[in-house]
């Protein structure tokens, strides 16, 4: 896959992410019958998003450092 696809495809799961969790939450208020179950939803969201591999960011370039001119003592 080219950059573009996977950059917009990680977007794409981060959103889903977000979803299954906030949705887990609001559930786990209203439903306190199955409050374990719907913690355990976030947690295994948790995890397997802990666990997925991170696209490498691109780093400027590295730019020589300025040269110190020394202050006249005038």
């Amino acid at each position: 896959m080219s950059d573009k696809n996977n950059g917009s495809q990680d977007k794409a799961i981060a959103a889903v992410f977000v979803t299954l969790i906030a949705s887990s939450l609001y559930l786990a208020m209203i439903d306190p019958d199955n409050r374990p179950v719907y913690f355990q939803v976030i947690d295994l969201v948790v995890t397997y998003s802990m666990k997925l591999p991170q696209t490498p960011q691109k780093k400027p370039p590295n730019k020589p450092p300025k040269s110190i001119k020394p202050k006249s003592k005038t």
